[in-house]
């Protein structure tokens, strides 16, 4: 499974949505729309980090605004784990 289809899972569980499945999220998104609150989104981010061994600077949280934006942060975070 792709890591924009492992993060859309969870945002799905975090924020569950209405009536809305993996195959109909796009990147343009925005997470409150997906039902994804600022505790959420804390709830949401603790669980990736450990997923992916990562860590959201508390900087770059108030910047995650779309799936894509999220999905980007996580993809740099493993890229920079994997330069060191």
């Amino acid at each position: 499974m792709s890591l924009y289809a492992e993060v859309v899972l969870e945002i799905i569980e975090a924020g569950e949505p209405d009536n809305i499945t993996p195959p109909q999220v796009t990147k343009e998104m925005e997470l409150v729309d997906l039902g994804i609150d600022s505790l959420d989104l804390i709830s949401l981010l603790i669980v990736l980090e450990s997923q992916y061994e990562v860590t959201v600077p508390n900087s770059n949280i108030s910047s995650l605004i779309t799936v894509d934006d999220l999905v980007t942060q996580v993809r740099e975070l493993l890229h920079e784990n994997k330069a060191i």
